[in-house]
C-alpha cells in the first residue's frame, strides 16, 4: 500500500515474536503472532512477519517477545518475505 511504501528505507522500531528460521545460522523472522498462530501455520498472512537481518549474530528462542530497531525494506522478490528489517539491533 502507499501507506507502507512511505516507510521503505526508514529507521523503525518494531516489537514481535521471534520465529527461528535456521537457528544454526542465526536466521530469524519477527512475527506479529506467536509461532502457534503465525504465518507458517496458516493462521495469519505474510504481511504479519518480517525477516530480520541482524547486525550482530545472536541466538534467540522462538516466541521471545523482543523489540528491534533497524531499516525497513520492502521486498518485491516473491521468494522473500514482503518485509526485511536490515541491520537490526535490540
Amino acid at each position: 500500500s502507499e501507506d507502507l511504501k512511505k516507510w521503505d528505507g526508514k529507521l523503525v522500531k518494531i516489537t514481535g515474536y521471534i520465529i527461528a528460521l535456521a537457528a544454526v545460522n542465526a536466521q530469524y523472522a519477527l512475527s506479529a503472532f506467536p509461532f502457534s498462530s503465525c504465518f507458517f501455520c496458516g493462521a495469519a498472512g505474510p504481511e504479519s512477519v518480517l525477516e530480520l537481518d541482524l547486525r550482530n549474530q545472536e541466538n534467540y528462542l522462538t516466541d521471545e517477545v523482543i523489540t528491534f530497531i533497524g531499516i525497513l525494506e520492502l521486498n518485491t522478490d516473491p521468494l522473500k518475505f514482503p518485509l526485511t528489517l536490515k541491520n537490526a539491533t535490540e
